[in-house]
């Protein structure tokens, strides 16, 4: 797959990309998704990481980055590209940059709700199912997990 070569994805703080972050995710959760507000804006936003993925300047992806309490654990949020720029490889390209984050901040662990239509995208970067099944915002969904001590894939 090839990625857009003028493909650039930051970290940074919610209040520094909040244009951008809200714009997406209202986009592709709320408008194409139908989730309701109050269970996308859920307050967690301000003490997470977030990328932001640009091609050309314009935004084109976005995903959220939170510690599980008590844990060596990241969980992986709210990963959303905008419809014209899916299948070009930038949302494999923004789970590496999450997993390269996540070692750097010494993390053991990247876990995920992947929504069932991704749990195949999700395999190929070298995550596993942890558990069952089930439903969140009313979609289905599955817990996968990736150890961080793996080499890189995908």
């Amino acid at each position: 797959m090839n990625t857009p070569a003028d493909l650039h994805i930051k970290t940074c703080l919610f209040e520094d990309e909040s244009k951008a972050i809200r714009c997406i995710r209202e986009a592709v959760f709320q408008i194409e998704q139908g989730i309701d507000s109050a269970l996308e804006w859920d307050g967690l936003d301000g003490a997470a990481v977030h990328l932001v993925a640009t091609v050309q300047g314009e935004s084109a992806g976005v995903a959220r980055l939170r510690e599980i309490p008590g844990s060596s654990v990241l969980k992986l949020e709210r990963l959303a590209v905008l419809p014209a720029y899916r299948r070009q490889g930038i949302g494999g390209e923004m789970v590496h940059t999450a997993i390269a984050y996540s070692r750097t901040q010494g993390y053991t662990k990247i876990a995920i709700h992947a929504q069932m239509p991704t749990v195949g995208f999700y395999e190929q970067l070298g995550f596993t199912a942890v558990g069952e099944p089930f439903e969140e915002a009313s979609i289905p969904h599955l817990k996968m997990e990736r150890s961080l001590s793996d080499p890189e894939e995908g």
